[in-house]
């Protein structure tokens, strides 16, 4: 029988913590992004339920891990013991306490068994270790973080919010946060809707049926993704109908509803500004280029005088759930990370992490009007992807010429991959959002598991 314990000490009470690990959806949040692990079954409390999950270790070995929680003690300790799964035995104690100047602490006690003794060796040993070591940082990292933003929340209203675009890699992190601070919501799906949690949307009849009694919020995130595939006539079409048709039926749909929204708020993208090199605030002039083209007019359509509206100017996204860094990663594993031309085109960044959290920030504050979410630090393609080889100990050996980038990605190369954004979050700092990865640095050590 194996041990392993994390301890960490927390800037709150020990009853904010362990509140914290009995909200509804914390299992979701608390996955680090390089496991690819779904959750089937929610445990419903800390006492006596069950928790069930799949997870996939490459294509085609995928396992269900069924846990059972006990050992119950309200704000001392609980446990979550394998019922099936990898190990012969696995039981998790998480131990909670109270230091003398008011903080908490936070000590995961891991007692582990393989399920083939052929396979303790003090190697396996160490990989597991290894593993254990990488999961709770990142864990414990989330839990001071979500807590920390949770206590800086003026308000204790709660919403009923219906997002498009719940499927995507955005959405489905956003849910589950919006859902782990007690807001209600709704994902907003075009088939018939089958769940109680989500809203049909016709989109021909542009009408929304299957709505709760009263819905504040609607976020719209749908759109087709720009960076995937080539952009033959048929993707730009798609690119185009799936942001700009569908937002304006989606308008539309909303204003038939009975009691007005408090408040829309519309993702759009930073290819708003074209390709540029100087420093660009949410007052910066509509750039050149299809994407440009494209998010001018998904804005106008998004904007109207019926209710509050706020857009969101995203930026590239990291997490290794999808978009760019899931591509960064794939080649740099591979030694394959390259420079595209000189590399001295700016990419502007921001976490998942911080994008939502900066989401629920302009929520929680009512605020209107365009926010460029990005992070404060804007770094090249060439920081990108060295950092990112360092933090994996690869090598970048590749360099593609200008030509060589246009000739394989045709417009895609030209407008993207090659596009200078230097984009700077001035609204989001005026309203005094702190971001917690403002450094590409120690986001990627957050991101692959690369720090403590």
């Amino acid at each position: 029988m194996s041990k392993f314990e994390y301890t960490s000490e927390f800037e709150c009470s020990v009853v904010e913590l362990f509140s914290y690990h009995e909200r509804k959806a914390v299992v979701n949040r608390l996955i680090p992004p390089w496991d690819d692990v779904v959750v089937l079954r929610e445990p419903q409390n800390l006492i006596d339920s069950d928790a069930e999950f799949l997870v996939t270790l490459a294509p085609l070995v995928c396992f269900r891990w069924i846990s059972k929680h006990c050992d119950y003690v309200k704000n001392k300790q609980f446990k979550d013991i394998q019922i099936t799964g990898p190990f012969r035995r696995w039981e998790h104690t998480h131990l909670f306490g109270s230091n003398k100047d008011g903080k908490s602490y936070l000590t995961d006690s891991i007692e582990f068994e393989p399920l083939f003794s052929s396979i303790s060796s003090i190697f396996t040993e160490k990989l597991i270790r290894e593993k254990l070591r990488k999961t709770f940082s990142y864990r414990h990292t989330i839990t001071k973080n979500d807590i920390d933003f949770i206590k800086k929340q003026h308000t204790d209203k709660q919403f009923v919010i219906g997002i498009a675009g719940s499927s995507g890699v955005i959405g489905r992190e956003l849910t589950s946060f919006l859902r782990l601070l007690g807001h209600t919501v709704y994902k907003i799906v075009r088939k018939t809707a089958k769940q109680r949690d989500e809203i049909f949307f016709n989109l021909e009849k542009e009408e929304l049926t299957n709505i709760p009694e009263h819905l504040d919020i609607v976020i719209n995130l749908a759109g087709e993704p720009i960076s995937e595939g080539l952009w033959t006539d048929k993707k730009l079409q798609a690119i185009y109908d799936s942001r700009v048709v569908f937002t304006s039926k989606l308008i539309q749909a909303i204003k038939k509803l009975e009691k007005p929204l408090s408040h829309y708020i519309n993702a759009s993208a930073i290819g708003y500004y074209g390709d540029r090199r100087e420093r660009l605030s949410e007052d910066g002039s509509k750039g050149d280029g299809f994407i440009a083209d494209l998010c001018q007019k998904w804005e106008q359509v998004a904007k109207n005088d019926l209710f509050p509206t706020t857009i969101l100017r995203i930026g590239v996204v990291l997490t290794p759930r999808g978009g760019a860094l899931k591509q960064f990663l794939k080649f740099v594993n591979l030694n394959l990370g390259a420079t595209l031309a000189d590399g001295n085109q700016y990419i502007s960044w921001i976490t998942m992490d911080d994008l939502i959290y900066g989401i629920t920030h302009i929520i929680h504050n009512r605020l209107e009007g365009v926010f460029n979410m990005v992070s404060p630090s804007p770094v090249t393609q060439k920081e990108m992807v060295d950092t990112i080889s360092n933090k994996l100990k690869k090598v970048r050996i590749l360099n593609l010429n200008r030509k060589t980038v246009e000739l394989i990605y045709g417009r895609l190369g030209k407008e993207v991959l090659l596009a200078n954004n230097y984009v700077i979050p001035d609204r989001l700092n005026l309203s005094n959002y702190k971001f917690y990865f403002p450094y590409l640095t120690s986001a990627l050590d957050h991101l692959l598991g690369s720090d403590g």
